[in-house]
């Protein structure tokens, strides 16, 4: 069991198993990479990105959001919001498009615009995906079972992630090759996902306290 929360517990926990670090450390010297090949690539961008790789690397509350509700959440919105937002203004894709070689674009053209990946980041598919993943790790048996399983727990994180970037890519505009949605309809999508992030937080309150009344 970790020490009581508190900054120095914190970061004297801190630790990222090392294929993790590799893989993130080579993910960032990528983009570095494709960022300084692109004539006049946003710092901006570049800066959003880094801070995803930083997110990733310092998840000092990972030890403690199996034992504490209120920083189990805090983790989720972190994994499912800030971090999804980093990446989607991190332009990614842009980049890789912008870097690719001139043989690469129309490949890559072709594949942004085929019927799979538009339907991947359909408006309805992504808050579809978000719904799912929210209320399934928070509503069923799952949510335990992560507690329990580490790799179920970092398969979670992953689920977390991608549906934050599905819903996100539509929220922003942000997306290479799909048409923009209006204003009125991404807050529309936005406020979709609100209410299916709060029913999902009022439901584990509910049962938290449940749990504390039944154990007295």
């Amino acid at each position: 069991m970790p020490d009581p929360l508190t900054w120095h517990a914190v970061l004297a926990g801190w630790w990222v198993p090392l294929p993790g670090l590799a893989v993130l450390t080579t993910t960032a010297v990528g983009y570095l990479w494709c960022a300084r090949r692109v004539r006049g690539w946003p710092v901006g961008h570049t800066a959003w990105f880094l801070a995803v790789i930083a997110f990733a690397i310092a998840d000092v509350l990972n030890g403690y959001s199996r034992i504490l509700f209120a920083v189990h959440m805090v983790q989720h919105l972190v994994l499912i919001v800030v971090a999804p937002l980093c990446l989607v203004l991190g332009s990614p894709l842009r980049l890789v498009h912008a870097c690719a070689g001139e043989r690469a674009r129309p490949w890559l053209r072709r594949f942004g615009r085929s019927r799979p990946v538009r339907s991947a980041v359909h408006p309805l598919t992504a808050l579809a995906v978000y719904t799912v993943v929210v209320v399934g790790t928070h509503l069923t048996p799952f949510q335990q079972s992560a507690l329990l399983l580490p790799e179920l727990h970092r398969l979670e994180e992953l689920m977390y992630l991608a549906a934050g970037v599905l819903l996100l890519l539509r929220v922003t505009g942000n997306e290479p090759g799909a048409p923009r949605l209006p204003a009125l309809l991404r807050l529309v999508l936005l406020f979709a996902a609100m209410v299916v992030d709060a029913i999902a937080m009022l439901s584990g309150l509910a049962s938290e306290e449940a749990s504390r009344r039944r154990y007295r």
